[in-house]
């Protein structure tokens, strides 16, 4: 949480190759246990078209979204609060932390660093009222 509100951490993972796919999976593991420790991040949030990923963030307790490879990360994560799945109460304005695979506990130190001196430090609002 952030200033007692959720924050979300999400990931946009485009397709990859066979060969690039085995890459992504070691380093996507590694980026979600990164951005859990920063202590900040309510949910994490796996948004790909590649079942690799999608299994890997099943596997790291992360909530997996299909999101097809024309979807942008600003429309899925749209797609994301308008859906059924009740995590994100519409009345509530989430944080979202936009990580990538090379996400690790050196960012993460610098993320609790800046949201400890109460700067958002790449947080952004999901909704705004």
């Amino acid at each position: 949480m952030f200033n007692n509100e959720i924050v979300i951490a999400a990931i946009r993972i485009e397709g990859a190759s066979a060969a690039e796919a085995a890459t992504q999976t070691d380093l996507l593991a590694g980026a979600i246990e990164s951005v859990r420790s920063t202590g900040l991040v309510d949910v994490v949030v796996v948004l790909t078209d590649s079942e690799s990923a999608l299994s890997v963030a099943r596997a790291n307790n992360a909530v997996d979204r299909f999101v097809g490879a024309s979807v942008s990360l600003d429309e899925a994560l749209d797609e994301l609060l308008d859906s059924e799945d009740g995590f994100i109460d519409e009345d509530e304005q989430p944080w979202v932390l936009v990580f990538d695979l090379s996400f690790d506990d050196n960012r993460a130190q610098a993320v609790v660093a800046a949201s400890q001196a109460g700067q958002q430090s790449g947080l952004r609002r999901l909704r705004r009222s």
